[in-house]
């Protein structure tokens, strides 16, 4: 497959793992992954990610079972061009945020999805001013 350097890549879950292994390897304009499953059998992936030379957006829930707080904080140390790691708190890995701390947050799911939508456009914006 050819991918242009125009292209900006979005990738959830295993589909992020997936496309930061094609960023790896390709000239991306950008990457956003949404939901980000780590797990010890990740270990490639740890091995191209300094190879990534394009602006990265993570999304990820603190709450997720397949990705640790932690271990997304060290694996995206290792890229070593633009980032942005965004945590929603109490989210799961699908990004879905639990009826109780939506009730403490003040926010409903709808609200808490527009917010990770303007930062997702906010950040693909960025990528397309000179």
């Amino acid at each position: 497959a050819v991918v242009s350097t125009q292209s900006t890549g979005i990738g959830w879950g295993i589909g992020s793992l997936t496309l930061l292994h094609v960023a790896s390897a390709e000239s991306l304009r950008g990457v956003i992954c949404v939901g980000l499953p780590l797990n010890k059998k990740h270990k490639p992936l740890r091995a191209v990610i300094s190879d990534i030379k394009c602006p990265v957006l993570f999304v990820v829930g603190t709450a997720a079972r397949h990705s640790k707080k932690e271990d997304v904080e060290a694996l995206i140390g290792n890229i070593p061009g633009d980032k942005r790691l965004v945590f929603i708190e109490g989210a799961d890995d699908n990004l879905c945020v639990p009826m109780s701390k939506q009730v403490e947050y003040g926010l409903t799911q709808s609200m808490l999805d527009q917010i990770i939508l303007d930062e997702i456009g906010n950040f693909h914006q960025g990528l397309h001013l000179p």
